[in-house]
């Protein structure tokens, strides 16, 4: 019986040659929580001299813009990044899939015919 932790094991493998794309979704995944950290960082400017004294106004709107900017770069860099090995490990297990088939013996596809067990009447076709 194959364990979860050995199912695991595999598909991390199949992970092992994207390493450096996971790793720069990563850091794309820390700019974004830099860029979420800088949002809540800018609310006690924000309160207390933008709002009451109207003081740094342009500083302000522009250090938000800046973090927004920042954000998103961050999400799109990790999500396009996790996407992209996430498409290119299914596409390496379909292939592996595929290679294994490719490689039984004749004897294995002559061995029966596909769904024949499951017709309900005795495995003959109803052609």
């Amino acid at each position: 019986m194959v364990t979860g932790r050995a199912t695991l094991r595999r598909l991390y493998d199949y992970s092992k040659p994207y390493r450096f794309r996971l790793a720069w979704a990563v850091v794309g995944m820390i700019i974004y929580a830099a860029g979420s950290a800088g949002l809540a960082y800018l609310i006690k400017p924000i309160f207390d001299s933008v709002l009451p004294n109207q003081e740094r106004v342009a500083w302000t709107a522009w250090a938000i813009v800046a973090v927004y900017l920042l954000k998103g770069i961050g999400s799109y860099g990790s999500s396009y990044l996790m996407a992209d090995v996430g498409q290119r490990v299914v596409r390496d297990l379909r292939n592996a899939l595929y290679r294994h088939i490719l490689n039984q013996s004749a004897g294995f596809f002559a061995h029966g015919a596909t769904g024949a067990g499951g017709l309900g009447n005795g495995g003959r076709s109803c052609a």
